[in-house]
């Protein structure tokens, strides 16, 4: 698949499209760039780790370690961070039609409820991340890395259509989005942020 098409099929801008692939963020084709692996292994670091990049990160962690000449102090932070999110989500089941209303709240409210039961399927509590919620979605609902890029733009947006729900008031921070999009609306808890 190249641009032309990824345009076609999805929506997105080839003017978008060529900068994610001009920065080394998107390749249709191949592995990851080293440029990639090292913006996650920085993002990471400095906490601005994105839902996208932990669900791609944690599908290859070969990568980071071939790729990426990590420290001692790297490799801790890493695996704290995947500690914290409490990764490998195998034992969470999650409805595989759940990706319908991801792409449809916007147009359809009626999916709202169905959004947020979803969501709070897999919330323990109310101490938890944005990331750590958006990211098990990516991996459950995602099987090829293209469907996590697509789906993370998506599910921000899903997020931003209930931020003023009650069930889910009291979550919303506002973040500058990538490529100069409007604000993304993301989860801060009080006692556990990534």
């Amino acid at each position: 698949m190249d641009i032309y098409e990824c345009n076609e099929r999805f929506g997105i801008t080839l003017k978008k499209l060529r900068l994610m692939r001009s920065e080394g963020i998107l390749k249709l084709e191949g592995d990851k760039t080293p440029k990639y692996w090292r913006q996650v292994v920085y993002d990471i670091k400095k906490g601005k780790m994105s839902a996208r990049s932990i669900a791609l990160a944690y599908r290859y962690p070969g990568q980071l370690e071939k790729i990426v000449k990590l420290t001692l102090r790297d490799r801790g932070v890493i695996a704290d961070h995947f500690a914290d999110v409490e990764f490998p989500p195998d034992a969470l089941q999650i409805d595989m039609n759940f990706p319908a209303p991801i792409g449809a709240i916007e147009k359809h409210v009626m999916l709202t409820g169905q959004f947020i039961r979803a969501v709070q399927q897999i919330i323990p509590n109310h101490h938890v991340s944005y990331y750590y919620v958006a990211a098990r979605l990516l991996l459950f609902t995602c099987d090829t890395d293209f469907r996590i890029n697509l789906m993370s733009e998506q599910l921000a947006r899903a997020f931003a259509s209930i931020r003023d729900e009650e069930a889910m008031r009291g979550w919303w921070h506002t973040e500058p989005g990538k490529y100069h999009q409007e604000s993304t609306i993301y989860h801060r808890p009080a006692h556990y942020d990534l």
